[in-house]
């Protein structure tokens, strides 16, 4: 029994120590697993503080981006700000032009060359039957060769929307000047009005920019009329209106450049209006017609003389060539109180067929003590047309009423195998400047003396002007290879038929009548290259 309960206690002893071996045993397990969750957790605490440095280091960069991301916008707003204020450039027909943001004020630089070839053929010595149009000794000798025709730059475009400006300055001809330099206003509608040296228009062919002519030149008929009252480089202020069938234009004139005003000498005054109307416009047929008058109140003068002697008006005017620079008809200078040019005008288009010509007759009132002789009265006409081969047709400006050179459909490239616009003119012209003209007999006083040949330099006070006829015959064939360029050959027949105003006296005494023939017949091959942007 004893030794039973001995058993028993000391089996319960074991399991006691066993229970007591398994709870210190799971007390460590306990503290171990305490210990990793503890590094654990401290690690999960490092890797937050990480988190968290990471995530304010992503914040700063965040703000800084923000701070970058508007500075550009600020810049970005500064740049768009400005470029809405920056002009904008442009080329229109090769013609570099700048304009503002808003529209309202333009900027464009354009130019024109124009370089000529003329070569002239007379027959020298003296005429026969069989050789009549050989050059008199006493006629011009006429020099071919070059000439830099024309090279113009120009600025122009417009101020606060309504106005415009033109200044344009020639460079060719072997000198230097400007050619026109006008202020437009077009905010008073349906009127248009200019004030500067400017082209006022007057007749059609003067209307008609040098880069849209038929030919080299306008025709000595023209040329003569304009050279009165209107014309190019002539200061002068007035208005013009147009519609789509009408067009009307008036101007007050004066000197041209390079005329200015002194105590004894009055500048000229003078007025231009013209008006013109299109019947019929479309695509097949358009048709033109108008009228142009001229008037000069008051000549260029030297006020200190008396009526009889005082400086007037020359008509005189070159044979539609200008590499010589000749004039082949002139009046001489005639003492006047006023003069004037009347012409009517006419063109049409059919297809790409075009005709136009233009009629005018010249007076001239003069300022001479001998009142009872008739005032001096001339005449001159043109007529000319054109086939375009290609079968563009001219356009028609209805702003000047006036035509314009034909835009090539295929202009040229070689590539394309297109060779742009061909086109033939043809032109007659005459004028006549002699009025009361006695052949054998003197058209001056006869006032100067032997050695002395004064011509065309005495005032004409015996109601006889012998300025001259003309008749010129053109042929011509234009090269357009595009808008810009222009190629021209020109062959002219010019016959003149003119005599001297005075001959010397050998013995000393007053001029006699002059009898010299100056007269005669030329042909002249003309080349021009021209370019306009």
């Amino acid at each position: 029994m004893n030794r039973a309960f001995l058993l028993a206690g000391t089996a319960l002893a074991g399991l006691l120590a066993l229970g007591g071996v398994a709870r210190a045993d799971s007390v460590g397990e306990l503290q171990r697993q305490l210990e990793q969750q503890r590094q654990q957790i401290e690690t999960q605490r490092q890797l937050l503080q990480q988190q968290e440095q990471q995530l304010r280091s992503v914040e700063e960069r965040l703000q800084s981006l923000q701070v970058v991301n508007r500075n550009v916008e600020l810049k970005v707003d500064g740049i768009e700000a400005k470029g809405k204020d920056a002009p904008v450039l442009t080329v229109r027909n090769g013609r570099p032009t700048f304009t503002s943001a808003d529209g309202q004020f333009e900027l464009s630089i354009g130019g024109r060359i124009h370089l000529d070839y003329a070569q002239y053929f007379q027959d020298e010595g003296p005429a026969n039957a069989l050789v009549p149009d050989r050059r008199p000794a006493a006629a011009q000798d006429l020099n071919s060769g070059v000439n830099l025709r024309r090279l113009f730059v120009n600025l122009s475009g417009k101020l606060w929307n309504d106005f415009e400006y033109y200044i344009g300055y020639d460079l060719g001809g072997g000198s230097a000047a400007l050619d026109e330099a006008r202020i437009t206003y077009t905010g008073f509608k349906p009127f248009v009005i200019d004030a500067g040296y400017i082209q006022t228009g007057g007749p059609l062919e003067d209307r008609i920019g040098s880069q849209d002519f038929l030919f080299l030149e306008r025709s000595t008929p023209t040329n003569v009329a304009t050279s009165i009252a209107s014309g190019s480089t002539r200061a002068a202020v007035g208005a013009r209106t147009f519609g789509d069938n009408y067009y009307a234009s008036a101007y007050l004139t004066g000197p041209t450049i390079g005329v200015n005003t002194s105590t004894t000498d009055d500048q000229q005054f003078g007025g231009v209006a013209t008006a013109a109307f299109q019947p019929v416009s479309n695509d097949v047929w358009q048709a033109h017609v108008g009228a142009s008058v001229g008037y000069v109140f008051t000549p260029n003068s030297n006020g200190t003389l008396a009526p009889g002697s005082r400086s007037g008006i020359t008509l005189s005017e070159r044979p539609e060539q200008r590499v010589d620079d000749f004039r082949s008809v002139s009046t001489g200078a005639i003492n006047a109180d006023s003069a004037y040019h009347v012409g009517l005008e006419a063109a049409g288009q059919y297809r790409n067929f075009a005709l136009q010509g233009e009629y005018y007759f010249y007076g001239v009132n003069e300022d001479r003590l001998n009142t009872g002789q008739s005032d001096p009265r001339f005449e001159g006409y043109y007529v000319q047309g054109s086939w375009i081969l290609t079968g563009e047709r001219r356009r028609y400006d209805q702003s000047r009423a006036a035509y314009q050179r034909p835009r090539p459909d295929r202009p040229f490239n070689l590539a394309n195998g297109t060779w742009g616009a061909f086109e033939l003119a043809a032109r007659y012209s005459y004028i006549d400047l002699n009025d009361g003209d006695r052949p054998g007999q003197s058209c001056f006083s006869g006032l100067g003396t032997g050695g002395s040949d004064v011509g065309a330099a005495l005032p004409n006070t015996t109601g006889c002007v012998r300025g001259g006829a003309q008749a010129v015959t053109s042929v011509a064939l234009n090269w357009y290879p595009n808008l810009n360029l222009r190629f021209v050959l020109q062959y002219q027949h010019v016959d003149i038929d003119a005599t001297n105003n005075t001959v010397i006296n050998a013995a000393g005494g007053p001029l006699l009548p002059g009898t010299v023939d100056t007269g005669y017949d030329f042909h002249v091959l003309g080349l021009r290259s021209a370019l306009t942007f």
